[in-house]
């Protein structure tokens, strides 16, 4: 069965602009799962240079829109992200 993520909340702190043509590193750990729900947190690097951070909280949903419990083989795919508990 087909699953995708959509965004039920995000949070965004803009703390430096970038610019077009700055070579950016973005970090992605996801900090936990609960029945349907995914919580990620993500980072924005320039160089040592923080410039975004933000949070959000996705939901598993299938192709028609209802939420689903992700599959144990996801889980497993993104097991090495999640932050220790």
């Amino acid at each position: 069965m087909p699953l995708g993520f959509a965004i039920r909340k995000i949070e965004l702190e803009y703390k430096r602009p970038a610019r077009i043509d700055d070579g950016l590193l973005v970090m992605t750990a996801y900090d936990r799962y609960k029945g349907a729900r995914l919580w990620v947190s993500q980072e924005i690097w320039r160089g040592d240079e923080l410039l975004t951070t933000a949070y959000s909280e996705a939901a598993c949903i299938d192709m028609n829109g209802r939420p689903r419990r992700p599959t144990a083989k996801m889980i497993e795919k993104l097991s090495p992200y999640f932050l220790p508990a």
